[in-house]
């Protein structure tokens, strides 16, 4: 009974494998190796020849242009002869195409890819597989293109078996076509246009020739809004004036954006320009997922002026690491928020991307697939991670040294949100911690109570309680030295009999819990310890004292809940706070890995 279950098991496991792989149109999937494992069980070979076994396939003649896979070059007929025939199933799309003259395109491998590129001025390559439906269809076409540009542009292709190529430039599907303009090193373009001879030979000619198109028909903006990814477009008085003619120039260093202008009001209104506005306006529309981001030029309308916006418009919300985009990463100024996650955690990245909306030109979100081999998980430790839980690490530069924090909390929007309102205030890692802090003890404040502790992340301050949620108890044998030893505490001078002490107590246990180290949170019965309260002058209970490194600061007169109370100590800290650059042992505090990037930058180039 087992051996039949197993049995049916087999061939049930056989059919959906073959169903899926091999009769759906979804070629970006299919193996050539499962294809053959499933033709050799579907056929059986005698004397060199394939016979079917399966009695619902049929055959067909080359000569009627089937659309189907070739399984065998020959079959023997009924009267001896041979002729050409394949298997059909059905409405499949073949694996063999009749033969393409490539006489035009170029074949790049890993030995030849970087000096050819780098050789002429304009290449485009077709990252393909043999086995690809899709890279079939194209590949007639993309030949004639190949012809119809030579003299003007490359076109070459890549085979899918150059691993190292493939990875390097992100390759993961086919067919993947980029426009390489200025070298391997320059700018690179995705095509993703119709794959027609006719659309790709006019796709490169516009990259080659740059110019701004002109708008005159209401019509027109449709289909520029459903076909193009990144569009740049000036209402401007006349095509002819100098707006104009700045506007061409700015055009022809970015070949990846499609530029146009218009006089038309009624053009600019489905642009969402408003008619009535001080011309010449610019907008630039930069397409991700769905719908288009759009962003408002305010500079002068200068070419320089204009270049400079649209590089940093054209920039994703969130950029997927590769070792392409390293040296553009390293290379911008600004404060950077890296996501380590593996690639199927799908939910966490959407989060991250659409945090990352609110905050273009002003933080860099970086996504890096942590699962994705031994160099990423190097790449990882550089900034403490490791595992593969998503984390996010905060990231900015001085002097060449990379400072990085860890961020503790849960990855929501909110807090991925907070992190970075934060990240953008903050000058040192203390501070941001300190914000992040602050932050947690308000959103707490207005939905009180919480029962679980805010801030879980350890700090390199010494341990201050005796249990959780509990303050130190000072008498006058500890309290010099203990308020000596420790940077900020916070003492509560009480009376055991006093009423206001005892409404306090609670509140003030809690407030201990929620700071959870960032200060010393200690009590002093001011009744038994007569000393100690002659010494500071309490004349009423309770009284509040705030300590930094031993000398008595400020005096806490304020509203007596926890929130109130943590929030306020937090402000006191940041407000004495050494504003002095952050010291190597705070930044080991902090949770900081310090690293250089020329040291990440010498890796990734050497491929460590």
């Amino acid at each position: 009974m087992s051996a039949s279950k197993a049995l049916l098991f087999f061939f049930t496991t056989t059919l959906i494998l073959f169903t899926f792989f091999y009769v759906t149109p979804l070629s970006h999937f299919r193996s050539p190796i499962l294809q053959k494992l499933v033709l050799s069980m579907l056929f059986d070979q005698q004397d060199d020849q394939l016979y079917p076994l399966a009695p619902t396939l049929i055959t067909q003649d080359i000569d009627d242009q089937p659309v189907v896979p070739r399984v065998e070059d020959s079959f023997p007929e009924e009267d001896g002869e041979h002729k050409s025939r394949v298997v059909v199933f059905d409405d499949m799309i073949p694996l063999e195409w009749p033969e393409v003259d490539e006489k035009d395109v170029v074949v790049l491998g890993a030995l030849n890819f970087s000096n050819f590129v780098d050789g002429h001025q304009f290449v485009l390559v077709n990252f393909y597989a043999p086995w690809c439906n899709w890279s079939q269809q194209l590949a007639p076409e993309y030949a004639a293109a190949a012809t119809m540009l030579k003299g003007e542009a490359v076109l070459a292709k890549v085979d899918n078996w150059e691993t190292g190529l493939r990875m390097r430039y992100s390759v993961e599907e086919y067919p993947t076509i980029y426009l390489f303009v200025g070298g391997s090193q320059g700018q690179r373009v995705s095509y993703t246009e119709t794959r027609t001879r006719e659309a790709i030979t006019t796709w490169v000619k516009q990259r080659i020739y740059p110019t701004v198109q002109n708008i005159t028909e209401p019509e027109e903006v449709n289909c520029i809004l459903s076909s193009k990814s990144m569009v740049a477009v000036g209402f401007l008085d006349s095509f002819e004036d100098l707006e104009s003619e700045q506007l061409t120039m700015a055009s022809k260093l970015h070949f990846d954006v499609d530029f146009y202008q218009t006089t038309d009001s009624n053009v600019a209104k489905l642009f969402n320009i408003d008619p009535q506005a001080k011309l010449p306006v610019l907008i630039m529309l930069n397409k991700e997922g769905v719908n288009h981001t759009r962003f408002m030029f305010e500079g002068q309308f200068t070419e320089s002026a204009i270049s400079e916006f649209i590089s940093e418009s054209k920039l994703p919300s969130m950029i997927t690491y590769s070792d392409m985009e390293a040296h553009s990463i390293y290379q911008n100024p600004m404060k950077k928020l890296w996501l380590f996650a593996p690639g199927d955690s799908r939910e966490v990245i959407s989060t991250f991307q659409e945090a990352a909306k609110a905050f273009r030109k002003k933080i860099l979100f970086i996504h890096v697939d942590s699962c994705c081999g031994a160099r990423r998980k190097q790449f990882a430790s550089h900034f403490g991670v490791t595992g593969d839980s998503p984390r996010v690490v905060a990231e900015y530069v001085t002097d060449n040294i990379m400072n990085t924090y860890m961020y503790p909390e849960k990855l929501t929007l909110t807090n991925i949100k907070s992190l970075a309102e934060e990240f953008l205030k903050a000058e040192t890692f203390s501070q941001l911690h300190m914000r992040l802090k602050m932050v947690n003890i308000i959103r707490a404040s207005a939905n009180f109570p919480v029962e679980e502790d805010i801030g879980q992340r350890p700090t390199g301050e010494q341990s201050i309680f005796n249990e959780k949620g509990k303050a130190v108890v000072l008498s006058k044998g500890n309290f010099s030295e203990f308020i000596s030893k420790n940077k900020y505490v916070m003492v509560n001078f009480y009376a055991p009999w006093c009423q206001w002490s005892k409404l306090l107590a609670p509140e003030y246990e809690a407030a201990a819990a929620i700071l959870n180290g960032e200060a010393v949170i200690a009590k002093v019965d001011a009744v038994a310890e007569t000393m100690l309260a002659y010494k500071y002058k309490i004349q009423g209970y309770p009284t509040l004292f705030f300590f930094v490194n031993g000398v008595h600061k400020e005096t806490y007169y304020y509203d007596r809940r926890r929130y109130q109370i943590a929030r306020w100590v937090l402000q006191k800290i940041e407000e004495y706070r050494p504003t002095a650059t952050m010291k190597t042992e705070e930044a080991a505090d902090l949770m900081l890995v310090p690293a250089t990037y020329s040291q990440l930058l010498s890796e990734t180039e050497d491929g460590q």
